[in-house]
């Protein structure tokens, strides 16, 4: 259940800034809080939803004065709050945005083209002439793999779930385009390989893959994890068996989009022994493949389509050649962001779509909202939370 409520103006703290929200794509994990399903990191409802924003930098807490004033996109403090007119996001991981990229694509390019980068470059080192397997290749980070894949020269499998999904992940320059509802993926890298497998696995699906994609991979393979949309429910269950990755003799490497202070790092790896990225890498990251994906398509099937049928977001995707084929950015915008919701002052993007000032969920008329105050959209439970009245 979403409403609209009133709250506090957000303050940013040491390392922090406020971001005027201008657009929020629809990520899974907002989805799947919303609707209480299972996540990796579980929070307590209500909450406001929204764990990645574009805007413009309004506020800044000590040591993130350079980024005042400045476009950006963000990840949210503690993974919510974007759907809202401002938000708090830490200034390690809010990334200034070119001025050739547009809103609301700016928006949606940020996690689906920097997971991206991060597997494929970062992680596995991927040159021209590999071979790459892409699972669940026409959603967000999978269609940014299939094109930055094709952009370093590589030949590319992708599986999808449908026909209509295969047609379209072939317009993004995917080689082989793989539909798992009728055929065995990993039989059919197999034949196409002459038995050999690939060298890159960029699996963002999880359990229900991973068996089949270890004897897709070819030998001395990286193995990417990216993700577990097929199943999060077992994110913190053995499932790996070590006999088969030894067997398999492959590279196996975890692939987590966060970066932070070294002061969070020591403390996080402290505290759970996990790895974080340095904050000083965020910026690199995102400089080497912002120019890139401003040629790029963000995913035409994660678009939430309206009820207009003449409105809905079309598709026509890139030729099959290669990197030589994409538009240039000044050709050619991406065509169906991942439900990126453009508004400014009084619009939130959600997921029944963007609230206007005075105007209730019913569309009646009511009382625009109080100045000095700050409205959300909030998502699980009934009570109110924040200050003001609930619309």
């Amino acid at each position: 259940m979403l409403r609209l409520v009133e709250v506090p103006r957000p303050e940013p703290g040491p390392g922090e800034v406020v971001v005027r929200t201008q657009a929020v794509p629809l990520n899974l994990n907002d989805l799947e809080r919303i609707a209480g399903g299972p996540v990796m990191v579980p929070v307590e409802h209500p909450i406001v939803p929204g764990m990645e924003v574009m805007g413009v930098v309004e506020a800044c807490g000590e040591g993130a004065e350079d980024l005042a004033g400045r476009r950006v996109v963000a990840t949210t403090k503690q993974a919510c709050g974007g759907w809202a007119e401002a938000v708090v996001c830490p200034a390690a991981s809010t990334f200034p945005v070119p001025d050739s990229i547009a809103l609301p694509e700016a928006a949606a390019f940020y996690f689906p083209f920097h997971l991206a980068w991060l597997g494929l470059v970062d992680r596995a080192h991927l040159v021209a002439g590999e071979t790459v397997l892409v699972h669940a290749a026409a959603g967000g980070s999978g269609s940014a793999a299939v094109q930055l894949a094709k952009h370093l020269g590589a030949r590319v499998f992708a599986t999808v779930g449908s026909a209509e999904k295969a047609a379209a992940v072939r317009g993004l320059g995917a080689d082989v385009v793989i539909d798992r509802t009728a055929d065995a993926f990993e039989d059919v890298v197999l034949a196409e390989t002459d038995g050999q497998g690939v060298d890159v696995v960029f699996d963002n699906v999880g359990e229900a893959v991973f068996e089949p994609s270890l004897k897709a991979t070819a030998y001395d393979g990286r193995y990417l994890m990216m993700g577990f949309a097929s199943n999060k429910a077992v994110a913190d269950e053995p499932f790996v068996v070590p006999r088969r990755v030894i067997l398999s003799n492959i590279k196996l490497a975890g692939v987590l989009f966060a970066y932070a202070p070294d002061d969070v790092r020591s403390l996080v790896k402290q505290a759970m022994g996990w790895n974080f990225a340095p904050a000083e890498r965020g910026p690199r990251s995102t400089a080497r493949w912002w120019p890139w994906s401003s040629r790029a398509r963000s995913a035409p099937w994660s678009a939430r389509p309206s009820r207009s049928r003449s409105s809905r977001p079309r598709w026509s995707g890139w030729p099959r050649a290669g990197p030589s084929a994409a538009p240039s950015p000044s050709s050619e915008r991406a065509a169906a962001p991942r439900s990126a919701a453009a508004g400014g002052r009084g619009q939130l993007a959600g997921a029944a779509g963007p609230v206007r000032p005075g105007v209730s969920r019913a569309g009646r008329r009511g009382e625009g909202p109080r100045r000095g105050r700050w409205r959300r959209r909030v998502g699980g439970g009934a009570r109110r939370t924040g200050r003001g009245r609930e619309r």
